[in-house]
């Protein structure tokens, strides 16, 4: 299965922002200076500690000087450090670590490709790029990075069927990593004779298991407290035919449709909040789905595209925190809360276009790049 990943051209937009120096920045209260640990998620903008150090105007970080040319994909921040997924728009990438006390940075493994970055409290997982021939590249394993040693770890997967399987999605849970493992029923992607299927993985730090099983072929995934929600189809060559999301409970109960999408809608998962599912049918209007029913957070959005079915597309250019949705459209940073559905730009930048976006207890950290100076890593006061 080839991953049709595209350079993105940002827009320009109207306004300029400043450069500041490079600045250590606060420590959000409970996560000690270089502490891998990180402040609760649902703690809350009044329950979140004072940041009286965060700065309240873009402020440069860091310059990401690993390689000229290469884009800046996907951020998150632990602790006191950035860990940024750079690809070199082809077949190769790093990824790197950047301190934000003093903007020092390291590569921290070199056989990045596109996939997200995660964590827990102690590990960074990504999906190393498989080599299926000397121009294709696909992801069929995860890799764990001990962030204490920065030793790196193969994540082991249940025992499967013969054929081809693809790393389509992971997110780490209260019960640990859980990811997808996908085969399409096409003998030329290394599935012969074989039916489509997904199996929802899980790994707990000592044993892997599975937990559901599913005869879509799962694109993506993300976990919310009772159940997880697929994006799954027909495979079909490159892409999806019958798209729809489907609840996955982690109970081992029956798999159950949610949504049904038409074929040129190209719906992407974006996140959740308890169980409830964030996603978006469209790249333009953004739904959160309850038991209840759905509610409308933002229209319009010009969420950034992936081809049909493409991994991992949505997990570069959205974060979600405990209030609010973040999301990098053309030059700007965009964000809506939660709880009014009020949405207001964070910031544009005309002469240094935001890549990424992510967030901690104080500060929205982003990526920004103009495909001619070196990318920057910012930070201003959520």
């Amino acid at each position: 299965m080839t991953l049709p990943w595209r350079l993105f051209a940002a827009a320009l937009a109207t306004v300029g922002i400043g450069c500041g120096s490079r600045t250590g920045l606060p420590v959000p209260s409970g996560v000690a200076t270089g502490d891998a640990g990180i402040a609760p998620a649902d703690a809350g903008v009044d329950a979140a500690p004072p940041c009286p150090n965060s700065p309240s105007m873009p402020t440069r970080v860091a310059t990401l000087d690993v390689a000229l040319y290469y884009w800046p994909i996907t951020l998150v921040v632990v602790g006191r450090y950035a860990y940024v997924g750079m690809w070199d728009g082809s077949l190769g990438g790093e990824i790197a670590r950047v301190s934000l006390d003093d903007g020092h940075l390291d590569v921290i493994a070199t056989t990045y490709d596109t996939s997200p970055l995660i964590t827990d409290s102690g590990h960074l997982f990504f999906s190393p790029a498989t080599y299926l021939t000397p121009e294709v590249t696909a992801h069929t394993s995860l890799t764990s990075i001990d962030l204490g040693t920065l030793q790196s770890s193969d994540v082991p997967a249940p025992a499967a069927p013969p054929g081809q399987f693809y790393v389509n999605g992971y997110a780490t849970t209260p019960r640990g990593l859980m990811w997808l493992e996908a085969a399409q029923a096409m003998s030329g992607n290394g599935n012969p004779g074989n039916p489509q299927v997904t199996f929802l993985d899980q790994w707990n730090g000592s044993q892997s298991q599975t937990v559901a099983t599913m005869t879509q072929f799962g694109s993506d995934v993300v976990v919310g407290t009772v159940d997880a929600f697929v994006l799954g189809g027909d495979s079909e060559g490159e892409g999806f035919q019958d798209q729809g999301l489907y609840r996955v409970p982690l109970s081992g109960a029956a798999v159950t449709q949610m949504k049904s999408f038409i074929d040129y809608e190209s719906p992407m998962l974006i996140g959740t909040v308890g169980n409830d599912v964030i996603y978006t049918p469209d790249r333009n209007a953004i739904v959160r789905t309850s038991s209840t029913g759905d509610t409308t957070l933002a229209m319009n959005a010009s969420l950034a595209t992936c081809e049909s079915g493409a991994p991992f597309c949505q997990h570069r250019r959205v974060w979600l925190d405990d209030t609010s949705l973040y999301w990098v459209e053309d030059a700007s940073i965009q964000r809506v809360n939660l709880g009014t559905q009020a949405q207001e730009t964070v910031v544009q930048d005309m002469i240094h276009p935001p890549t990424t976006v992510t967030s901690d207890a104080c500060n929205v950290y982003w990526t920004a790049w103009n495909m001619t100076d070196p990318p920057i890593l910012y930070a201003m006061r959520r």
